[in-house]
């Protein structure tokens, strides 16, 4: 069930942290936020308990859990309850993951969902939902072999699943049998602590990267062996990564086929080769810089692989999130602000003379919102950045207008190099040419290349009370769907193209209902 609302943004108090966000790089906006194409909300009505979950399933469909053990399945265009999933799950949702989602929606239907999978967990309780099997007296496929709570879930090989916690468990989708598990508590590490997150490795060896409250990520292999011509695999633990992070790693990622990321407490961020498992770039997330794995690494390994003990650091530091496009641009969430890096960072220089060790990040905004950003999504046509934040507000972020005049036309309309390019647009990297830029230099009217790049708030989403967990964009038809501790989950459209909607319809309706019934 879904309520309509139309926004009206007015001024109200947000919500300060304990550390206060500087009046001089906070950014406010104007009620009337003439950028702000999000006017139209539906409250969707479903979950009595904080929605800390929000997954895309197909182009039209997303899925929320919540702690009030529910898990529901939304289409976007009206915002109706699709499925409603409850007896199932005895404790609140911990994590989600569609299993059949596919990276490009236009090959599907954007309506059918029969033929997606999604699996969900709470606490001990792992459960395998066929979409197109949710009917009255069939049941989905339910496990509670884990010992203690279930953190993260991963995809492998599109018939495998791996969750993580207090153990690992290798799982057969198809069937839902427990095809391995491997106990951490024989790890020998003082520090050993709940898995929060897992990524699938295809390097020189198939298996998982996983990390937890630890400064250094774990690497199991999967082992395939056949016995009695019945196939079986085995999880093995092979050893901690090297320690490039000095605090616990608090995010995992996959960046491209060869490259995955991790994130610090203490605002660093690591990258990763797949096959080697070595570290390769280290960006520092609060010194504005990052080195290659030749110096800085090394310096970070002695002072953290030396010392058992971990630091409390500063919430403000903490990397949240990391949102990877392109294969290659890193968008930061560290503390109340972002950042975003350029993995080859050396490829993105104008001229030889720039070409230095250590590079600025592209863009920077130190203090985005007045707490925590939990979550973010890019909106590649629009060349927006949207975050979700702790202050109970949502923030869209557009390119500094003062650069738009100097960029250049894409060369080629190809959708990957068109996505590229809208990415780069917003880090201001595309301008005329070298000499103009040089000379929009001189006079102090574009920034240099190591000068990062500070974005425009355009536009501010303020409905929810409480934390908003997590932001999804959806289609430019359908809009952004936001969810939060306050128990709610938010559908916000473009008013004008609503409002087109609805006078087409009502003109289609009066057509067919009068014009049609004169002889």
């Amino acid at each position: 069930m879904a309520s309509l609302f139309r926004a009206i943004f007015s001024p109200r108090p947000s919500p300060v942290s304990n550390k206060q966000a500087k009046d001089d790089v906070y950014q406010t906006i104007a009620n009337s936020q003439p950028h702000n194409v999000y006017e139209e909300v539906l409250f969707l009505k479903g979950h009595s308990g904080p929605v800390n979950h929000l997954k895309k399933i197909n182009k039209t469909h997303f899925v929320t859990g919540a702690d009030d053990n529910l898990v529901v399945v939304w289409e976007s265009k009206y915002g109706s309850m699709t499925e409603l999933y409850h007896s199932y799950h005895t404790s609140p949702i911990t994590c989600i993951l569609p299993l059949s989602i596919s990276s490009d929606y236009s090959t599907e239907s954007e309506t059918d969902i029969s033929d997606h999978t999604i699996a969900t967990a709470s606490s001990t309780e792992l459960v395998i939902w066929e979409l197109k099997d949710i009917e009255p007296g069939v049941n989905p496929k339910i496990s509670t072999d884990h010992k203690g709570v279930i953190n993260c879930l991963c995809l492998l090989r599109q018939d495998m699943l791996c969750s993580g916690g207090q153990d690992i468990c290798l799982w057969d989708i198809p069937s839902g049998k427990l095809l391995s598990k491997y106990d951490r508590s024989q790890i020998p590490d003082e520090n050993i602590s709940e898995i929060h997150s897992i990524l699938e490795i295809e390097g020189r060896n198939f298996g998982i990267v996983a990390v937890s409250k630890n400064p250094k990520p774990e690497f199991y292999e999967i082992k395939k062996s056949t016995v009695t011509q019945t196939v079986q695999y085995h999880l093995q633990f092979n050893d901690h990564l090297l320690s490039f992070h000095n605090g616990p790693v608090s995010y995992l990622t996959s960046v491209s086929n060869t490259l995955f990321a991790t994130g610090s407490e203490d605002g660093s961020v690591i990258v990763w080769s797949i096959n080697s498992l070595n570290a390769i770039k280290r960006f520092e997330g609060m010194k504005d810089d990052f080195s290659d794995s030749s110096n800085s690494l090394s310096q970070s390994t002695s002072s953290s692989i030396m010392s058992s003990t971990i630091i409390n650091f500063d919430p403000s530091s903490r990397v949240n999130f990391i949102l990877v496009l392109c294969q290659r641009y890193l968008f930061v969430a560290i503390g109340r602000g972002f950042k975003v890096f350029d993995v080859y960072s050396s490829d993105v220089s104008v001229t030889p003379h720039e070409l230095q060790s250590t590079h600025k990040p592209l863009v920077v905004h130190t203090e985005a919102h007045k707490d925590a950003i939990n979550h973010m999504e890019f909106i590649i046509e629009e060349s927006m950045l949207i975050t979700a934040s702790a202050d109970q507000s949502v923030r869209l972020w557009k390119p500094d207008p003062s650069l738009a005049p100097f960029q250049k036309k894409p060369p080629v309309q190809k959708k990957e190099d068109m996505d590229k390019f809208n990415v780069e647009v917003f880090c201001g990297i595309h301008t005329n040419s070298t000499n103009q830029r040089q000379s929009l230099r001189k006079r102090r009217s574009l920034p240099s290349q190591t000068t990062p790049i500070v974005p425009t708030l355009v536009g501010e989403l303020m409905l929810h009370s409480d934390t908003v967990q997590s932001v999804l964009f959806m289609s430019s038809e359908d809009g952004l769907v936001t969810c939060g501790s306050d128990n709610m989950v938010l559908l916000w459209k473009n008013l004008d193209s609503e409002d087109e909607k609805r006078e087409s319809e009502l003109r289609k309706y009066l057509k067919e209902t009068y014009y049609d019934a004169v002889p």
